[in-house]
């Protein structure tokens, strides 16, 4: 009983934070319907996971920005080199 009720749960939950920890952003949080410790801590695990999604993509937005910012500054450049000819 103990097993079925708190260790593989618990189980479960860890291999979840495992797979996040190495990248895995799709990783399924298992145990969010408990209404005991687990589900709090799969809940908890549940708030990480969209946080780290949210920043992975502000990074890329970021990137992104930053992208057209440097082609924008090699036009604005190429135009002002072509204006000195």
């Amino acid at each position: 009983y103990v097993t079925r009720s708190v260790v593989k749960p618990v189980s479960d939950v860890s291999q979840a934070m495992s797979q996040m920890a190495q990248g895995d952003l799709r990783t399924f949080i298992p145990g969010l319907d408990h209404k005991d410790e687990i589900g709090q801590m799969a809940n908890s695990l549940q708030v990480f996971k969209e946080s780290l999604i949210k920043t992975r993509e502000l990074q890329e937005q970021s990137a992104e920005l930053e992208k057209t910012s440097q082609a924008e500054r090699r036009k604005i450049m190429m135009n002002l080199a072509d204006d000195f000819e």
